[in-house]
This record gives C-alpha cells, sequence and structure tokens, in this order.
C-alpha cells in the first residue's frame, strides 16, 4: 500500500499533484511516467512503466511501488533516495506482469547484501558465478545497467566463494563493476573496485596486457575525479607494458596516448597534451586509419587543445575534419564535437555563427534524445549562455526554465547539469542587473554544490569565484567578495596546481579586488603574478592575458608607471585580433588606452578620438545601461572638459549619472565619481551654486563608501582608500576657498567633511582596540592577541638578515599577509559590536559641548588650482567654532604655506634652538587666529593641528607688540580631531591607584643572553654615517659606540616616586639594568607610565639601491624608508649593543609600541628628546611615538618636539607630578602650570616649551 490507497490498474494512471515547493523541493503523492527504457517521459503512449512515490522535503517515504502500464506491480521497495540514482534499503521484490515474483533482494542503505531469484514457475533458483556474470552481462548489453549492476554485485559475492578473491573471475566482476560505475558517473565507487582488481593482479603479474587494461580503467577513473596526477602516472605505467607487449604503433597504444593527451590538458601541460595527441594521430595514420572513429576522436581532442590556446586557424581545419568521419559514422560524439566548433565561434567572436551552430546542436540532441532527456537539456543551456554573451537577453530565459524543467524531471537538482544551468540563469539575471535575483542564485548553487561535491571540488570553486566578482564588480561588498575569492583560489590550487589557466584566472579577480580598494601594491604583485601564470599557460596572446594587462596598465596609469602604455597597447592589439572590431572587448580595451592619453601624455585628440569610437561599438553591442559604456562615457566628458568644451561635457555627464542611477542605483563607486566630476565642471567652469550640491552628494556617497569597506580592509588598504578620499576632498576645500571669494559660504559643508576624515585611521584603530577588548568575545578577542604576536614576530624579522631568516625558517612577506588578513577579520567581526561607531558629527556637535571662553579649531591645509590642476601653492585654513557662532564655521586663510612650511619653520626652529627672540613666528602662524579668539574673549582652544602646526608648538610663540606668548594668552589644548571633545569625560572621575616609572637605563651594559639574543654581524655602519643624521637625531646620544648616560633621569625618577608614595599611590621603578626593553613589552596597564631615556626619529633615509641593504639596528633601509613607525624609538638597557650591530634587545620601536597593553593607561610621559616627532600625514597627524602610545591605549601622552635638557626636563617632570598628585590638580591644568613655574627658572621657550599634552 502506499500512503492508503490501492493502486488503480489499467492505463489510466493514478493523478498525483507531483507538487514541488519554493525551493524547488518534491512534496507529497507523485505519479512518474517511464518509457521502455526507464526514461522518464510525459506521454502516456510512450509509457512502459510509472512510480507511485510519495515525498517529505525530495526524499522518498513509505513504500514505493513501480508499477507495469497494465496496473501491475513490478518492484515494491524502501527508498531512501532516488537521486541520481535508488538508493534500496531493506527487502526489495520484483515482479513479472501476470504477478509471479521475480527476484527478492536485502539492501543495507544501498549495498546488495542477500538476493533470491526465482524461475518463471516462481521456483527458487540456485545462483552460481557463471549464471549471475551471464545475467550482468545481458542486462548491461540491454542497457538496463541498474540490472546489470544487481546481477555483477550477486557474481562478486559468488566469486569469491567459490574461487576465492585472488581468482580470474573475482578480478573479472570487480572489473565490469567498475567499468559500470565509470560509466554511470559514480567515480568513488568505480575507484574502490578497479583499485581491488589492480592490487589483485599487481600481486600476480603486473607486465601483461590485462594488468595494463586495468590500470587504464582506473586512471580513466581518476582523470573523471580530477586527480590528474594520478592518471598521469597511470598511464605512463600503461604506455611502458604496451611498448613491451603490443609495441608502440598498436592502436590501443593511439589510444592511451590520446587519454594521456587529455590528462595533460587538464592538468594543464598544454605542450605535452599536444605532444602526446600528435603522437596518436600519426600512430593511427601509420596503421592507415585517418577514416576511423579513433582518428576522428584524436582530432576532437586536438581541435579543442587548439581552441582553448587560441590557436584557432589551427584549430577549426581539425575539428571540421573530425566532423565528416563522425556523420560519416552516424556517432553520437557528432553533436558534442559540433557544439565545441561553437565554442570555437565564440571563443573567436563569432557569436552569430556560434549560435547557428549551437541551433543545429539543440536540434540534432532534439531528434535523437527527445524533449525530456539531459543531452537536450545541456544543448539548451549551452544555447542560452551563447545568448548571453552576445547580448541577446530576451532569449535566455525561456531557453534555461526549458533546460531546468528537464533537468528536475530526468536527473534532478543535484545533478551537476542542473546546477551549471541554474548558474547559467544566475548569470543572466546579473548581466541584465536584476542583482536580487542573481544572488540567490549564487547562493542556492554554492550550497548545493557543496553538499553534492563537497568543498574540495573544481565546480565549487567556480561558483564561489562567480559570486566573489559578482559581489566585487556588481555590489562594492568587498568584505563579502574577498574571503570568496582568496576560497576559490585555494581550492583550484589544490585542485590544478598553480601553473593552470584557471588559477590565473582567479587570481587575476583578486588583484583587481586589491586594484578598486586602493592596495596598489598588493595589486601589481598579484596581477603581476596572474598574467605570468597565463602567458605561460595559454600563450602571450590569450584574451584572459588581455584582460589582465587591461588591469595593470590602469594601475601602472595610477602608480606613473612608463609601463601603462605598453600593457594597455598590447591589449588593444589582442583583442582586436582575437575578438574584432565590433567587440565591446575591443572597444573596453580603447578606452583604458584613450584614459592614458588623456592624462599622461595630454594627447586629447587621441584620447577623443579612441574614446568615441569605444561608445559607438559599445552601445551597440552591450547598450548604454552597462557599466563599460557608462565608464567611458564619463571619460569621453573628461576629455571634452578638458578641451575646453564644457556644454558638451555637462551633457555627457548628466546622462551618465541618470544611466548609472537606473542601472547599478546610487551606492556604487562610479556614480560618486560622476556626482563629483559634473561639480568640478561647474566648478571649473564658474559656475559654483550648481557646483556644491553635486560635491556635497559626491562627499557624502564617498564617506558612504567608506563605511561599507573598512571592515574588510586591512591597515593598509585603509591607507590606500583614506588617500583617494582626502585627494578628492581637498577640492572641496579649495573651492569652498573659492567660493568666498564670491561671497558664498560653504564652511559649514568643509568642516562636517574635517570631522569625518581627519585623524579617521587612528579613530578607527582605537575604536576597534575598545570595541574588541569590550566584547567579551574570546573567540575575537584571542584574534586580537594573534595579530599582536604576529606583529611582534614581524617587528623582529625586520631586524633580521636574509640568511638569518632563512635559518629560521621565516618568511617575512607571509607574515605580513596574515597580518593583513587577521586585521581583515578583526575589522569584519568586531563590527557585530560597532552600534553608533559610525555616527557623522557636527559642528554644531562639537560647538554644543564648548564652554563659554571656548574655542574649538580645525587647521586643514590644501593647494590651490589653476585651470585644472593643482598648482605647488600651500594654504592653510583655521576653521574657528565658538559657542557663539552662527550659521557656519568662520575661515581664517594663511596663503603662504610654502613659507610656513619653509623659511618660517627654520626661523622657529632656530629662534629654539639657539634661543633667539623670534618675532616673525607669532605675526606668521597665529596672528590672523589671535585676532578672531581677542574679539570672541577666548580663554582656551581645542586645537586640531595639521601639516607645518605639527611640528611649532604653539604656546612658545611670542607677540612681538606685548611681548606675551601664546601661553599667556589663551590656553592650547591640543586633540586629533576636535569632535574628541564631544567624548571626552571629566578627569575627577578616575581615581589613580598605580604607576610604573623607567628611567636611566644602562645603554651600554649588554644584556644577560636570557635577556638579548645575539645578532648576527650585518656589517652595520653607524646611524649618522648610514643615514645622514644631524645633530638633533642620533648623534647627539651616540658617538659610534657608546651612548651618553643621563644621569638626570635616575633623579627624576627617584623624586617622581616619592611624590607617589607621599599620595600613597603604588608605583614600581626600574632604573640601570633594570629599565629594559623586555619589562616594558610585558607591562599590563599601568595607570601611569612615565619613561626617562633618550628618544630619536630618523628624518631622512637614505633608499639604496641595493635591495636588502641595512644599516640601523639591522634593518633594511627601504622598510625604513617607507614606514615611520620603524624609524621613531626609545633608548633602554643594552641599546648600545643594538646600535652597533652586536644585539636585537634595548631599542623600542614606535611599531612595537602599539603593541603594549595600555587599554586603562591615563597618561604616557615621554620624558625624553624628539619624542613628539615623527613623520607628518596630512589629515592623519603624526606617525611616531605620539601615535603608537596612544594606539595602544594611552588617554593621554606627554610628549618632546625637540632636543630637552636634561636638568630642565628633571624640574619640569617634578613641578607637574607635585601638581597633579599632591594639589590634586586637573593634569592638564597642573601641566600647564608647571611650564609656568619653570619659566621663571628658564624663561627661554627653548627649555619650557619642548613638551606638548595630546589627548584628553
Amino acid at each position: 500500500m502506499l500512503d492508503g490507497y490501492i493502486p488503480s490498474p489499467g492505463p489510466n494512471y493514478p493523478q498525483n499533484p507531483n507538487r514541488t515547493d519554493k525551493d524547488s523541493l518534491r512534496q507529497g503523492k507523485w505519479t512518474i511516467m517511464y518509457d521502455k527504457d526507464w526514461q522518464p517521459t510525459t506521454e502516456k503512449e510512450n509509457t512502459t512503466f510509472y512510480r507511485l512515490i510519495t515525498y517529505q522535503n525530495d526524499k522518498p517515504v513509505g513504500k514505493v511501488y513501480d508499477m507495469y502500464a497494465s496496473g501491475k506491480v513490478q518492484m515494491e521497495a524502501t527508498l531512501l533516495a532516488d537521486r541520481p540514482q535508488d538508493v534500496m534499503q531493506g527487502q526489495t521484490t520484483f515482479y513479472t506482469e501476470d504477478g509471479k515474483k521475480q527476484k527478492m533482494q536485502v539492501f543495507e542503505k544501498g549495498v546488495l547484501m542477500d538476493e533470491n531469484i526465482f524461475d518463471e514457475n516462481g521456483n527458487l533458483v540456485a545462483e552460481n558465478w557463471k549464471l549471475l556474470d551471464s545475467l550482468g552481462t545481458q542486462y548491461n548489453q540491454q542497457k538496463d545497467y541498474a540490472k546489470a549492476s544487481e546481477m555483477w554485485e550477486r557474481a562478486k559475492l559468488k566469486a569469491a566463494i567459490e574461487f576465492g578473491k585472488k581468482h580470474e573471475n573475482y578480478v573479472q566482476t570487480l572489473e565490469n563493476l567498475g567499468i559500470l560505475n565509470l560509466d554511470a558517473r559514480n567515480y568513488p565507487t568505480a575507484e574502490v573496485y578497479l583499485l581491488e582488481a589492480v592490487d589483485i593482479l599487481k600481486a600476480i603479474d603486473n607486465k601483461n596486457a590485462r594488468y595494463a587494461n586495468l590500470l587504464r580503467d582506473l586512471a580513466r577513473t581518476y582523470n573523471a575525479m580530477n586527480k590528474y596526477t594520478q592518471a598521469e602516472t597511470l598511464f605512463l605505467e600503461v604506455l611502458a607494458i604496451y611498448k613491451q607487449t603490443i609495441g608502440e604503433n598498436h592502436i590501443d597504444y593511439a589510444k592511451v596516448m590520446r587519454a594521456l593527451g587529455i590528462t595533460y590538458y587538464f592538468m594543464p601541460d598544454y605542450q605535452k597534451s599536444e605532444q602526446c595527441l600528435l603522437a596518436a594521430k600519426n600512430i593511427n595514420e601509420k596503421l592507415g586509419n585517418q577514416e576511423t572513429l579513433d582518428y576522428a576522436y584524436i582530432l576532437t581532442s586536438l581541435g579543442n587543445l587548439y581552441r582553448f590556446t587560441q590557436r584557432y586557424a589551427e584549430a577549426e581545419p581539425i575539428m571540421r575534419a573530425s566532423l565528416l568521419i563522425l556523420k560519416k559514422f552516424n556517432d553520437p560524439f557528432y553533436a558534442s564535437a559540433l557544439s565545441n566548433l561553437a565554442l570555437l565561434y565564440r571563443g573567436q567572436g563569432y557569436l552569430s555563427q556560434a549560435i547557428t551552430t549551437s541551433l543545429e546542436v539543440l536540434a540534432i540532441q532534439k531528434e535523437r534524445f527527445g524533449l525530456q532527456h539531459p543531452t537536450y537539456a545541456r544543448a539548451l543551456f549551452t544555447l542560452a549562455s551563447l545568448y548571453i554573451d552576445a547580448y541577446n537577453y530576451s532569449k535566455v530565459e525561456p531557453l534555461l526554465l526549458e533546460a531546468m524543467e528537464v533537468q528536475r524531471a530526468s536527473i534532478g537538482i543535484r545533478h551537476p547539469d542542473y546546477f551549471e544551468s541554474l548558474q547559467t540563469l544566475a548569470i543572466y539575471y546579473e548581466a541584465i542587473g536584476s542583482f536580487e535575483k542573481a544572488e540567490p542564485l549564487y547562493r542556492q548553487i554554492l550550497a548545493g554544490r557543496k553538499e553534492v561535491l563537497g568543498t574540495k571540488h573544481p565546480q565549487y570553486a567556480y561558483t564561489l569565484n562567480l559570486l566573489g566578482v559578482f559581489y566585487l564588480q556588481k555590489t562594492d561588498d568587498f568584505s563579502t567578495a574577498e574571503p570568496l575569492l582568496l576560497e576559490a583560489i585555494q581550492i583550484i590550487k589544490l585542485a590544478f596546481g598553480e601553473n593552470s589557466a584557471d588559477y590565473g584566472n582567479f587570481l587575476s579577480n583578486l588583484g583587481i579586488m586589491y586594484l578598486e580598494i586602493g592596495n596598489y601594491e598588493k595589486a601589481e604583485e598579484i596581477l603581476s603574478k596572474s598574467l605570468a601564470i597565463l602567458q605561460k599557460s595559454l600563450g602571450e596572446n590569450h584574451y584572459h592575458c588581455a584582460r589582465v594587462m587591461s588591469s595593470l596598465g590602469n594601475l601602472y596609469q595610477i602608480v606613473e608607471s612608463p609601463k601603462a602604455e605598453i600593457m594597455l597597447s598590447q591589449a588593444v592589439e589582442i583583442n582586436y585580433k582575437v575578438f574584432g572590431e565590433n567587440s565591446n572587448e575591443y572597444a573596453y580595451s580603447m578606452s583604458n588606452l584613450g584614459v592614458y592619453y588623456e592624462l599622461n601624455t595630454q594627447d586629447y585628440l587621441k584620447a577623443d578620438s579612441l574614446f568615441r569610437q569605444a561608445l559607438a561599438i559599445q552601445k551597440e553591442t552591450v547598450g548604454e545601461q552597462n557599466d563599460d559604456y557608462l565608464k567611458t562615457q564619463v571619460n569621453l566628458a573628461s576629455t571634452k572638459r578638458k578641451s575646453g568644451f564644457f556644454k558638451e561635457a555637462e551633457a555627457l555627464v548628466l546622462r551618465n549619472i541618470q544611466l548609472w542611477e537606473a542601472a547599478y542605483g546610487k551606492n556604487v563607486p562610479e556614480y560618486s565619481k560622476s556626482i563629483d566630476f559634473l561639480g568640478r565642471i561647474y566648478y571649473i567652469d564658474g559656475e559654483y551654486e550648481k557646483a556644491v550640491p553635486y560635491f556635497k552628494e559626491s562627499s557624502k556617497l564617498l564617506m558612504d563608501l567608506w563605511d561599507k569597506k573598512y571592515p574588510i580592509l586591512s591597515q593598509k588598504e585603509k591607507q590606500f582608500f583614506i588617500k583617494t578620499m582626502t585627494e578628492r576632498f581637498e577640492t572641496y576645500y579649495t573651492f569652498t576657498y573659492d567660493a568666498l571669494a564670491k561671497n558664498l559660504n560653504f564652511t559649514d559643508w568643509i568642516y562636517n567633511n574635517t570631522l569625518f576624515t581627519k585623524g579617521i585611521l587612528f579613530n578607527n584603530q582605537n575604536k576597534l582596540r575598545n570595541r574588541i577588548l569590550s566584547s567579551g568575545d574570546t573567540t575575537l578577542q584571542n584574534l586580537y592577541q594573534s595579530w599582536q604576536s604576529q606583529r611582534n614576530v614581524l617587528a623582529q624579522a625586520y631586524q633580521m638578515s636574509n640568511e638569518e631568516k632563512e635559518q629560521k625558517g621565516i618568511e617575512e612577506a607571509q607574515i605580513e599577509e596574515d597580518i593583513n588578513q587577521l586585521e581583515k577579520a578583526l575589522s569584519r567581526k568586531s563590527t557585530l559590536f560597532a552600534q553608533n561607531d559610525n555616527k557623522r558629527y557636527t559642528w554644531q556637535d562639537v560647538q554644543s559641548k564648548l564652554k563659554n571662553g571656548e574655542a574649538a579649531i580645525e587647521i586643514i591645509e590644501f593647494r590651490t588650482l589653476y585651470d585644472e590642476d593643482y598648482t605647488d601653492s600651500v594654504y592653510y585654513a583655521a576653521l574657528l567654532i565658538t559657542p557663539k557662532t552662527k550659521d557656519r564655521p568662520e575661515m581664517i586663510v594663511m596663503e603662504n604655506g610654502n613659507d610656513l612650511e619653509g623659511k618660517y619653520l627654520r626661523n622657529y626652529q632656530n629662534s629654539i634652538k639657539f634661543k633667539r627672540t623670534d618675532k616673525l613666528s607669532y605675526p606668521q602662524y597665529w596672528q590672523k587666529i589671535a585676532e578672531k579668539l581677542k574679539k570672541a574673549k577666548i580663554k582656551k582652544v581645542y586645537f586640531s593641528p595639521d601639516g607645518v602646526y605639527n611640528k611649532i608648538n604653539l604656546i612658545t610663540l611670542q607677540n612681538p607688540q606685548t611681548n606675551d606668548y601664546v601661553a599667556d594668552e589663551v590656553e592650547i589644548q591640543i586633540v586629533s580631531n576636535t569632535k574628541d571633545i564631544i567624548a571626552m569625560q571629566a578627569e575627577s572621575q578616575v581615581v589613580l591607584q598605580n604607576g610604573v616609572l623607567i628611567g636611566y637605563p644602562n645603554y651600554n651594559s649588554p644584556l644577560s643572553s636570557e635577556e638579548s639574543e645575539p645578532s648576527e654581524a650585518l656589517g652595520l655602519r653607524s646611524p649618522s654615517e648610514s643615514l645622514g643624521l644631524s645633530m638633533d637625531s642620533t648623534q647627539r646620544f651616540f658617538d659610534g659606540s657608546t651612548v651618553s648616560e643621563l644621569p638626570g633621569t635616575k633623579i627624576e625618577v627617584e623624586n617622581i616616586q616619592s611624590i607617589f608614595n607621599k599620595n600613597q599611590i603604588k608605583v614600581q621603578s626600574y632604573i640601570a639594568q633594570d629599565a629594559s626593553e623586555k619589562l616594558i613589552k610585558s607591562l599590563q596597564n599601568p595607570q601611569i607610565l612615565h619613561i626617562a631615556t633618550h628618544g630619536f626619529f630618523l628624518q631622512n633615509v637614505m633608499q639604496e639601491s641595493n635591495e636588502g641593504s641595512r644599516d640601523f639596528i639591522g634593518m633594511e633601509n627601504q622598510k625604513l624608508a617607507k614606514n615611520p613607525l620603524l624609524r621613531s624609538g626609545l633608548l633602554f638597557a643594552g641599546a648600545a649593543e643594538v646600535l652597533n650591530g652586536k644585539a636585537k634587545e634595548g631599542i623600542l620601536m614606535a611599531f612595537e609600541a602599539m603593541n603594549l597593553n595600555l587599554e586603562k593607561t591615563e597618561l604616557v610621559v615621554m620624558s625624553a628628546c624628539e619624542t613628539g616627532l615623527g613623520e607628518i600625514s596630512n589629515g592623519e597627524g603624526v606617525y611616531g611615538l605620539q601615535r603608537a602610545f596612544q594606539v595602544a591605549g594611552a588617554k593621554s601622552v606627554l610628549m618632546s618636539l625637540w632636543t630637552v635638557s636634561d636638568e630642565a626636563t628633571k624640574d619640569l617632570m617634578i613641578l607637574f607630578y607635585d601638581n597633579w598628585l599632591s594639589k590634586r590638580q586637573n593634569k592638564r591644568i597642573a601641566f600647564i602650570n608647571a611650564q609656568k613655574e619653570l619659566r621663571k627658572k628658564y624663561p627661554e621657550p627653548f627649555f619650557w616649551g619642548a613638551f606638548v599634552m595630546v589627548g584628553e
């Protein structure tokens, strides 16, 4: 019985709903009709059998009945599954049509455990191997493969009993089962049978043809399983045996040579593949077999090889010769060979011929197999994919839906061909812009292939790659795209190796992603590697190479490399040869070359011509809403603008903006770029009021893009992105300045932009650390610790010679990449705890926190524009807010930025150094601002510096009219961004309980062997000799062999310790040998950390041409030059040994200081020279020790801007701590008062003005 009803007899088959749910899973009762070959059919006149079955979530439940068309039971069984084949469980009984038992079988999860066969009278038949083997062969010849399998499984059991497992009959049955399963695509099962057979014969005689034939079948199986290396080994062994037994001019030898050629094709090794296929072809020609099917099969394989490697002229005649032979014999393979010819036409760009040929294939398969066969379905989705390539989208969906309907009924939704159709449908939806349909389909395919094929299968990797590219190119969701692309690359690498074309193509997608996010160094590395692989595997003129060349050319344009034109021109030539002049590929490469001529050579006529040609081709081939067309359109507009045709440029960009929004919406980077571009057109043309809404929208979209991208970027990639963003924002600063001259004021907008952008990387690092440490997520915190650990390892690796790294197995580049990936993982995972991190603050938010008499100032730096290009003229502006500011902030401009950074900075520094009266600095840096502050009666300023303002201490500027210093006029509190004051907490909430004091290190005494690992002899020169340092750097404390002692720091530490003790604050002091680098790295969140020692910043590092050349503390000059955090540091015990190249422990670099545990540290005091110096990055502040300690968690940092008097520093620090801890003054007020007191003893700014406090 089936779920409570009795099957109805007769030709009127039971009607059931045959229902599938929204996920295409079969549900409820079904009636499935079959023809005489047990192939599914929908036509009753062709029905020989039908099945009554009930499904729950696509799985059979209850009893299953196969019925004769007459209504009689043919089989009664329980099935665990029926796709891709029936999986029996328990007892299964088969009947003749007159109701007699035919056989009874017992299964355990599809494995035959027992069987009884009955004769025509229903009597039990005594079984033996010969009978069962004969029945298996008979069923196999009748194409009843299921019954053949059953007979041979039973024969295997009988052979083991009758003859033993080493007998030829047992081996024969294993071979039969292996080949049967191989043909049925049950490859793992086939492998098991054939391996067992091979092992048996190998022990008996491994040199005869019988053994070789088994090896050949096993090699075919490995080919089908993508195990090409194993297949190659076996085929070579077969050839060696054949050479000894049948000779090299035998047809079987040629067949194996062809099979080996196919193996090399997939490995891939195209040179060996061609050699093998030509050898097979030559053997057949020697034997006079040019008109045989074997010869045709060789030609087909050779033609495919030439097609794939783009040797089209050689491929086509070979394919046509093959087709003539196949057609002559009416061979079933003819349609497949014809389909290969269609793919040849596709590769040549002859899409109309490809479609015509594919239509012929469809007609053949339809006639041969009918409308319900999976082979017909495969022809449908192949044709659909060609229509996608031809942009003939109206014909695609019906073909795919028909193909999938056939496949669901015949091979099921878990078959590879069904996934292929589904994937083609997803590609179609992506092509027409229906992203909401494409994404879930990709996800469905990925889940299906994962379940059916596993996560190591190439097909799974292909879907990962497609989905990754979808997120990369269509939605700009880089955080989702990158892990998909990386996983796909790893799978393909394992499956096909690093020399395969697939690996090269997958790498190129990752390279394009890095290009998009601005990591140009990584992009160049990956794209160059990809191109080398593709040129070697496919040949230098393959269109895949042209695609990568275009990306590399675009990259070289950005970094201004002379290789740009070469790459872009080669891409144009290749695409012209491959696709012809009326293809989008050719147009796309022309557009890229046009950009080069526009930007790099200013040849606007040539660029204009290329853009117009490309645009005309793309309009016909891909249409106006294709992203390639839209990018070319804006390129043409750019050239028109630069040629002075503003109205033409305006019309093009207005249309471009409409098309971008219609096709992709507003949240893609290109839309933002077009909006910005239109604003620039109006700006350059003097139409400021038209420009500003576009500039404002563009800046908002750019900030939105940062919020979207930053979770997946490493610190290095974030720096690249910020560089791009700040370049655009600089234009907005310049625009705002120019607009003021036309009585238009947009300072509110640029102040808000500055709140978002200034110090964004620094703030992001702090937020990331705080989120992780407060998340309560131990997995995330462990990941953070791994990141810190890897950074420490990298710092050590930087100081090792290449020989030392090789000996210890340290791969520096891999560590850097691991750190990048850890940073991205941390950023992605920590966004779960982000909550309000992306809040956009406004100048009114800052103003609301200002008290009466307070002001906030943002310093910005920008260049002026002439025509469309930036000049060398630098301007500075102070954006001023007070509690009384109405409408918008005030913009105070210093138009002599070049002088501020040049002669006036030198004057300031010399005046400080030589203790001269300075009458110039105040008027140049502060006068205009001071006048506004005085008028508003401001007594305190929250000051966010930029550029040169990071190199001066404002409070040391002396008013030449009153002789007062700025310190006497107004209180200055340095902040990285004025929005910092919004989150500032009152200091009174903090109860100080502990501190750590470090000073007076024993620089010149070697550390114990336990503390310091000896450094190799690196042949180092002295720092001054190698780096060309001034006396204000390491020369002031290092004479080439010893470091000058600082006896005053010992007294400083002792006096401060007494202040701590007096105020009952727990304190730990470390001096002399105890004042070590190892010690500071081991500290855990001291509330106060005071360090009294030498500090330094290496200003100018000479990048020597010799790669790997090392000088300062064993580090490569190139790395020092690139990373300012490696050029700034503090000296500890044993430092002289490090400077002399004899040890590695004794100098703490800023790069390492970032990893210290200072999350609960209120203040770090660096009572040392030049600890506030570093490399200035506009908009990001100073990269040096200050930034390092703040990134490590310190809320405030006290540091010096120049070489400090040991005695004056000691006095300042004692005064400061006494004010703060004993007199209970606010730490900032305590510091200000200490400076005032010190001025009484040392009136020159050199003594009292060296130190600044930043942070809270």
